[in-house]
Parts: structure tokens; sequence; C-alpha cells
């Protein structure tokens, strides 16, 4: 009976506890400010409730409206009360707009953005964003932050998690929409304010406000007769509102709400193409000739080389101040000692003029056209942080050898992507969410910058897994550029001796990077999950390395790469606590779009079972 009686107390909380009927104007007076936007327009209207708004927007101009809402009873309401011909409701929540696959001209979000989880509201507006046409707008409202009221230590209103300001909500939408723009919205009714003042001065309504603090109050609140309601709260003497009473105004610091209208970019965008073309040298001087040469024939022709000599031993720097001798495009600069390529990288990006930069290793061949395909990319997508070029065998020109990768959760480790297969068999990649491999990377200069670059202490071999990571946490996507060819030779372990690679520095460079990204990158939770799995995973490896090959270099190096994890623990919490400051998104919502979920026996069988190392 219990039970029952909260099924109840659940299904009619939706009529009056948290939006009283008093407020239904409020809200109409949102969607008639909204309909300048929707007319003639395809409309999203997330939050829908009762679905009024939306009936409102379909018969006052807009094209086609569909309205969602989490609660399948209020949406078997809307069915019933406000249907039109161009529009439908679906029983959706914030998060399952995903399970849309069409895209619309104009998205509205009102007062949805204060009750989700806080950590979640990056993965809101992400899904907002791919909702919109390019060349839409996003129409969201909700309290102003600046106005907040508190009971007892937290926000008055039970049913909102955070209540943002103005400043707020603009930097969290300027991370993917541009034309950001906002209103402040009140009561003008002078007569309703007058009359409001007067009854929440009384007594009795101080302690129905305080006792409306709490949510299971307000939810029986939902079973008591409205004249009833009347004798306590007196909200019958108000004046009767309609959604002319409300204000619409730039002076947003004493206004109640706050309404926010966002564009996406249009493909027409002006991007500044000017590109800065990053490599990192050490020992390359049999390569070097071939990359530039490959990179002063793009068809792009507005871009700048800026080539860090890592130490090199070789001849290597003459070959270099030739080169800019040839063209003047070419900038080059030289480590006194050998820094690895993440050090090397972040230097010469200090340099760097272009708001596009490309990542390029010296064993590469690019084709002509590999840059315009890159602006093209970001020029159409402002959530795009990063993108690869398609890594075709220098050798065997029509096998792919890295189209980007997933990761496995449970060890950091990178499964390639259509690796060794032939660039014919790629197939709906799209803008698949990947990891980037930094044989060639674009990466806009703005969001390397946020999220502060390569991490020089994970200097070589998986540094650009960390580098992906990062990117996708401050909430930007790593899609394949699969029109940006680039040719990259292939090279076992001796074959990059001259580099100063060996079996043991591979091992350690591996574990210890993957140590120091989960320790940065996931949440406590996760490390705490992840961590001894990835531990043991490589200790794993290592014996039966050490067992099957008589090898004990795997083993050596993992066992140094603890150490050197222990030792460096203090500057890995405090790159932790730049990393999750930068956090847009859940770990939950990068497992679920990048990571490979499989076992990891699944796994090894599948893309490891050539090393034998189990069976």
């Amino acid at each position: 009976m219990i039970k029952v009686f909260l099924n109840n107390i659940k299904k009619n909380s939706s009529k009056t506890a948290e939006r009283p009927q008093s407020l239904t104007s409020d809200a109409m007076a949102r969607y008639s400010y909204a309909l300048k936007f929707c007319k003639g327009k395809k409309v999203l209207d997330v939050g829908t409730g009762f679905g009024f708004g939306a009936k409102f927007i379909a018969e006052n101009g807009g094209k086609e409206v569909l309205g969602i809402d989490y609660n399948s009873d209020v949406v078997s309401i809307a069915l019933k009360t406000n249907a039109a011909k161009n529009l439908a409701f679906r029983n959706l929540n914030a998060f399952e707009i995903k399970n849309i696959k069409e895209k619309f001209d104009i998205v509205m979000a009102f007062e949805i953005i204060e009750h989700l989880p806080v950590d979640r509201v990056g993965e809101f507006l992400l899904l907002l964003y791919d909702r919109l046409e390019i060349g839409g707008k996003l129409l969201l409202s909700t309290p102003n932050g600046k106005k907040s009221k508190f009971f007892l230590g937290s926000l008055y209103n039970p049913y909102h998690v955070k209540e943002y300001t103005k400043n707020e909500i603009s930097n969290l939408l300027s991370k993917y929409f541009t034309k950001v723009e906002t209103k402040g919205y009140d009561i003008g009714n002078k007569k309703f304010i007058e009359k409001n003042r007067e009854i929440t001065n009384s007594l009795l309504h101080k302690i129905v406000y305080a006792l409306g603090h709490f949510k299971f109050v307000r939810e029986m609140l939902a079973f008591v007769p409205l004249k009833i309601k009347y004798l306590v709260t007196n909200e019958n003497e108000l004046p009767p509102l309609t959604f002319k009473d409300f204000i619409f105004t730039d002076k947003t610091d004493q206004t109640d709400g706050l309404f926010f209208s966002a564009e996406k970019r249009n493909n027409n965008s002006n991007i500044n193409s000017f590109i800065s073309i990053v490599i990192a040298n050490y020992n390359g001087s049999q390569y070097l000739g071939k990359c530039l040469d490959s990179v002063l024939k793009s068809n792009h022709k507005r871009f700048e080389v800026l080539v860090c000599d890592d130490g090199s031993t070789d001849n290597s720097w003459s070959i270099l101040k030739k080169y800019t001798q040839k063209d003047k495009r070419i900038v080059i600069t030289k480590n006194n000692k050998n820094l690895g390529a993440s050090t090397s990288r972040n230097r010469a990006v200090s340099k760097t003029k272009g708001e596009i930069l490309i990542f390029l290793d010296n064993d590469t061949v690019v084709d002509n056209n590999w840059l315009s395909s890159h602006i093209d990319l970001f020029n159409k997508n402002l959530n795009i942080g990063a993108a690869q070029s398609l890594l075709l065998d220098m050798d065997k020109k029509d096998l792919v050898q890295h189209a980007g990768g997933v990761m496995v959760p449970q060890a950091g480790w990178s499964i390639p992507l259509y690796q060794w297969r032939k660039h014919s068999d790629i197939r709906n990649i799209g803008e698949k969410n990947i990891i980037a491999v930094s044989a060639a990377l674009a990466v806009r200069k703005t969001v390397f910058d946020f999220i502060g670059g390569f991490d020089e202490k994970e200097a070589i071999h998986s540094e650009d897994l960390d580098l992906s990571w990062r990117i996708w946490l401050a909430g930007y996507k790593i899609v394949l550029a699969e029109k940006s060819l680039v040719y990259h030779l292939s090279k076992s372990v001796m074959g990059r001796s001259h580099m100063g690679s060996s079996y043991y520095k591979i091992y350690f460079h591996l574990a210890k990077n993957s140590f120091r990204s989960f320790i940065k990158n996931y949440n406590w939770k996760n490390i705490v999950k992840f961590l001894p799995i990835n531990i043991a995973a490589n200790l794993l490896r290592g014996f039966l390395v050490l067992i099957k090959r008589g090898d004990i270099s795997a083993l050596f190096g993992t066992i140094s790469a603890i150490v050197w994890n222990v030792y460096y623990l203090p500057d890995t919490l405090r790159q932790r606590d730049l990393v999750q400051k930068n956090r847009f998104l859940t770990d939950e919502y990068i497992m679920n779009e990048v990571f490979d979920n499989r076992s990891l026996l699944e796994i090894y069988n599948r893309n490891f079972k050539q090393t034998k190392l189990l069976w």
C-alpha cells in the first residue's frame, strides 16, 4: 500500500509540485519570445512537459515540432490534450536525445540545465549541438544564479542541482557555439509585484516558504485541492498573469531568469586557414628530405613549417639549414640535448602563428591535398578539436597503417582501426571519435593551449594517446580526416636503433605513460577500478615475455615504470588537478564513445593473439 501511495505521489508530482499552475504564464513567456526564431523552422523542444508551449510554436509558424520529456505520464497527457498536425511527442530524457537521428533548425531547452548533474552538463550541451543543423540555433533558459535563493545551506528549490550565472552559461556555450546572446527576463506587472511582496512578508507565508524547501512536502501538496492551498498561500489574491506581463531585457543582473540564443557555426564561417606544421626530428637525416619536399608541394600554400631538432647526432641540422634557404616558410630550432618528442613539439608550438597545428613525423610523405581536408573538417564542426590524417604504409601504399584507434579502459592500450587492411575497406567512420596518433595529427591551436599541450613527462610512444584523452575530457571530438592521405614508414625496433630505441625503452614508456595517464585523466572511482588491473596486465605481460621469449626487457621496463610513477606522483597529482579543472565530459560518456568495452581476453583473442604470449 505504501508503495502504491508513493507511486501515486510520483505520478502526480508533475502536476503541481515543481511547477505550480501559476507559473504557466512564465513558461509561455519563454515560448512567446522564442517564436520569432522558430517560424518556418524544424524545432525540437526538450523538456516539453504537457506540450502547451510546443503546441503554441507548432500553431504559430513552426514548420515541424517534436516535444520530448522524461515523464511518460506527462507525455501521454500531451498527446491527448495538445495534438497538432505538425507536432509530435516522445518519451525521452535529456540524455536520450542521442537516440533521435534527425536534425533540427532550432533546439529549445527551457529550465532543464539546472536540474542536471553538474558533471553531465557538458554532455547535454554536446548532444544538443549534435542535433542542430549547421546554422541552427539553441534556445536555452535557466534561473539566474545571481538571484539564487538558499535555505539551510542549499538551493531553496529542492529540484535544482545548480543555478548558473550568465557568465557560467556563456562560457559553457562558447565551447561549441558562436554568437551567444543573452537576455534577462522577469515579471513586469507592477500590481503583481506589489501584491506578491505584501503576501511574502506575512508570517504564514514565511512558514510555508520554509516548508517548501523540502521535496516531499511539495509532492504531498499535489494532492491538496487548490482552494485549501489558497487559504494558506493567498496566491488567488495575485493579479492573473499572461506571457505579456513578462519583459525581456539586456540588463541581466537583477532578472530572475536568463534566456540564451546560441548559433551553430555554418559552413561559410571564416576560419584562419594559415596552418603551422610541426615536426620533431631526432636523427632523421635519411627521411627529412622526402618529408619536407612533399610538404612544400602541398596544394594549400598558406602554411609554415617549424622543425625542432631534438639534439640529433647525425647531419640533420645541416639538412634543415639548407631547407631554410630553400623556402622561408621553414623555421628551425634546436635542443642542446635529446628531450623527447613531446617537449620538442611544445617548444615548436610556442613559435607558431597558425590557428591549426599539424604534428607530422619526419618519416612521412604527404599527399598534395592533405591540408585542405583538415581545413574542411575544422570549418564544418566547431566541436572537432583534432583530426588525424589517414596513415597509409610507405611501401604498400594501398594498406592502412593507422586510421585512428580505440582505447582499452583496463590497460590504456590503443587498438588500431583497419590496420593492414586495404584503404578501400574503410567504411562509415564519418565523425566517429578516435584515438589519434601524432604521426599526422591536426589540432586546433586554442584546444592545444587549453589542455596544456603534450605532457612532456610522457615523452614518447603513447604521448598521443594521453593528448587524445585530454582533448576528449575537454569536450572535443577527434576524428579521422579520411581524405588527408599521409604515407608513413614502418620500422622495426632495430630500424629505430639510430633513434635510441630499444625494447626496454618501449615497454618502459608504454607502461609509465599509461599509469600516469590513468592517475591524471580518470575520476577517482575509475582509478581505483582500473589502475590495479593496468599494473597487473603490464606485469603479466612482462613475465610472459620473459617465459616465452627469454627477454627480461618487458618485466624490467614495467617495474621501472612503477618506480618512476611513485617518484613522480606529486607532479602527476598536480597535473591531474589541471586536467580535472578542464573536464567537460564524464568518464562514462567517453567510455561509451571511444573506449573498447570488450573483456581483456576478448581483446587478446581478436587483436593480440599473434603475439602467442598466452596461447
